[in-house]
């Protein structure tokens, strides 16, 4: 109780972000957190219009759910790292099953970036160590999709992103990192987009997906 309320007032950086009680160490959480994180590859049938396959490393729940929300909410940058490290493997697996040549992100908007401090998806691949590229902006700001349906969704998204350079599209299997697989359409538009500047097939590696 005591952990919870220094983390809310801000007054411990030592407090877990996951837990709120146990000090985090030398880990942006505390090892018994940390020890949760295991890939669980969700075996989920889901049809996403234009992207030829996805995997995803978790399912949207228990700890991995809160470091999500706190890294995308509570703006604790430390996770993303941490995040990016738990994923790399399985990551690199799906990159060679793919035979993808460029790994990318879905971005956020700038205004969304500033507010933030950060990009999330950017910093998740950040950490894995892996190489890879930006090739989408976010040219249109969205309202947060959490709550709407999937008709609003998909209004919602329209057009919202672009490709900056289709030199780098063009002919690729493109491999895109995203946080969170919920209905599909952020992922449907953004195959969408990146098939319409020529790339050769759109595949999709989520850290997790909600059910």
């Amino acid at each position: 109780m005591v952990g919870r309320l220094l983390n809310f007032l801000g007054l411990s950086l030592d407090v877990c972000p996951v837990c709120e009680e146990r000090e985090r160490g030398d880990l942006p959480l505390c090892r018994e957190c940390a020890g949760k994180f295991r890939c669980e590859k969700p075996a989920v049938k889901r049809f996403v219009p234009g992207v030829k396959s996805f995997k995803a490393f978790g399912y949207y729940r228990d700890s991995l759910a809160v470091a999500v929300r706190k890294l995308k909410f509570g703006s604790f940058k430390p996770l993303a790292e941490f995040l990016g490290q738990v994923i790399e493997h399985d990551l690199k697996e799906f990159m060679s099953q793919t035979k993808a040549d460029t790994l990318t992100y879905v971005p956020v908007h700038p205004l969304r970036k500033f507010t933030r401090g950060f990009d999330q998806n950017e910093e998740i691949l950040k950490g894995t160590g892996i190489s890879f590229k930006k090739l989408l902006i976010r040219k249109r700001y969205s309202k947060p999709l959490a709550g709407m349906k999937k008709s609003d969704r998909e209004r919602n998204l329209l057009g919202a992103f672009a490709v900056e350079d289709p030199v780098y599209v063009r002919g690729r299997v493109i491999l895109v990192f995203d946080d969170i697989l919920t209905s599909g359409t952020t992922s449907s538009e953004v195959a969408r987009t990146l098939l319409k500047s020529g790339a050769g097939e759109v595949h999709f590696y989520f850290l997790c997906i909600e059910y």
